[in-house]
């Protein structure tokens, strides 16, 4: 699986598209997600992330239209591994749509189209550490302060990638990356989520980002409500299901 899409789940009476991050979700619409999610692994939160909220609402927020962020509008999201700095990244990331727009379409590559657009000798150079990451804003919203992670983008379990944030450490691993983005591109395709649809990734082997849309902060705008999923969990790492590691940790 790389993104698979259920249509009409039963989300019950939406109502007016919040504006606090932090408002309710919809009774039913919890139930229907929570239920997918328990199905495939353990629901997890990240301690830094929505203060630790298990399910988040993603919907435009006026201060961040323009940040690489969920919460933006204004601003091609860019395909991306969720969480691809975390020692902990979920195997599932889970959207569902409580309220769709047309222009917002979840844009996602899968490794198994990527891969045979690569040469053997970059597919050998993206399994080095030779390359790096930082953490990304929606973790460092109250200050915490930012790190430069290395890794591999390739290794046997799949694919670890940022478009906006990676970097190659040296002129080999640069222009290997350069020829991945360019094989991401021509393997990139896009969806639009309706009212109902639950979009499940498999975080991977795909990545997944998000297209431009306009916001009008009416109580009309997108909104999705996310949750993560691991299949093992760090047990000496969790608080309940919220994975509390920190970035002063080693890795």
């Amino acid at each position: 699986m790389s993104i698979q899409v259920y249509f009409d789940q039963a989300i019950g009476e939406i109502p007016s598209t919040p504006t606090d991050l932090y408002a309710d979700i919809p009774v039913q619409a919890e139930k229907v997600l929570l239920n997918w999610a328990e199905h495939l692994g353990t629901p997890i939160a990240y301690i830094q992330e929505h203060n630790g909220r298990l399910l988040q609402n993603i919907f435009p927020v006026k201060s961040m239209e323009d940040d690489q962020i969920s919460s933006s509008s204004k601003v091609q999201l860019g395909l991306h591994t969720e969480t691809a700095f975390h020692p902990h990244k979920p195997n599932y990331v889970l959207l569902l749509c409580l309220r769709s727009d047309a222009a917002a379409l979840t844009t996602y590559a899968s490794l198994n189209e990527i891969l045979p657009k690569l040469p053997i000798q970059t597919i050998k150079i993206l399994k080095q550490k030779w390359f790096t990451t930082t953490i990304d804003q929606s973790f460092r919203l109250q200050g915490e302060r930012d790190k430069t992670i290395t890794m591999a983008v390739l290794t046997d379990n799949g694919i670890t990638y940022d478009e906006t944030l990676m970097k190659g450490i040296n002129l080999t691993a640069q222009k290997a990356l350069v020829e991945l983005n360019t094989a991401i591109t021509k393997s990139t395709h896009a969806i639009c989520l309706h009212a109902g649809d639950l979009a499940v990734i498999d975080n991977s082997t795909t990545v997944h980002g998000r297209s431009p849309f306009s916001a009008r902060y009416d109580g009309s705008d997108r909104w999705v409500v996310r949750a993560m999923v691991l299949r093992n969990p760090p047990i000496n790492e969790m608080n309940g299901s919220t994975v509390m590691t920190t970035f002063d940790d080693p890795f």
